[in-house]
């Protein structure tokens, strides 16, 4: 893959740009989830670097989009609607802590097992159903 390589009139680099920017991230947000420098993440918007596979893979689920809609921009792969959060607007990203930010980026991120672990976690007791 190529930055240069344009499908639906994008770069790559310009697909990271728009998601992040679609779910209110800023560049240091993304870059601290992936454990990466801020620069590197901006040099993959800038197309001076590409990530690699594995990077890719971690970009897509923090933006919550298939990896073949950010490498190639085309929505009717069955992919998520990387708009989603912003028709819902339950929760605007800009009106959390970093903190909260970084805690909600890292579990897009994550292995099913641990988001499961997280809800257990989060889940009240009184939600949790006995067999009495």
């Amino acid at each position: 893959m190529s930055n240069r390589t344009i499908y639906n009139g994008e770069t790559f680099a310009q697909r990271l740009k728009k998601y992040r920017n679609h779910n209110d991230l800023t560049q240091q947000q993304v870059a601290d989830t992936l454990n990466i420098d801020r620069s590197t993440y901006s040099y993959y918007e800038t197309g001076k670097t590409e990530p690699n596979m594995d990077t890719i893979i971690k970009l897509a689920k923090i933006f919550d989009v298939n990896v073949g809609t950010l490498l190639t921009g085309d929505a009717d792969s069955g992919v998520a609607d990387p708009n989603a959060a912003a028709k819902l607007d339950i929760i605007r990203m800009e009106n959390l802590t970093k903190e909260e930010q970084l805690i909600i980026t890292r579990y897009r991120i994550a292995s099913k097992e641990r988001r499961d672990r997280v809800k257990e976690i989060l889940t009240p007791p009184s939600a949790v159903k006995t067999d009495r």
